[in-house]
């Protein structure tokens, strides 16, 4: 019984933060981060089953999330901030 309220409240919780950055943000912007839903499960898996995590799992990963911000533009916001405060400083 604690295992199934367990993942029905952190499923629950999960999706409720979810639909509220779709709120925020909108629908577009927040559908890149759905791809970071296998390394959170991996991490609670290490952190919480004691499971291993493997090199290629690391590799695999690190694409993800080099994936998520380059489909974000979070580089291209920081690439433009740094320009700003450049200007500004000079």
């Amino acid at each position: 019984m604690i295992f199934l309220a367990s993942a029905v409240l952190a499923t629950a919780l999960g999706h409720m933060i979810y639909n509220k950055a779709i709120q925020q943000i909108g629908a577009a912007e927040s559908a890149i981060f759905i791809n970071l839903n296998p390394l959170f499960s991996l991490l609670g898996a290490y952190l919480f089953l004691g499971e291993s995590i493997s090199l290629s799992q690391i590799l695999g990963f690190s694409l993800i999330v080099l994936g998520v911000i380059l489909g974000s533009g979070m580089l291209d916001e920081s690439r433009v901030l740094s320009r700003r405060s450049k200007a500004l400083g000079k």
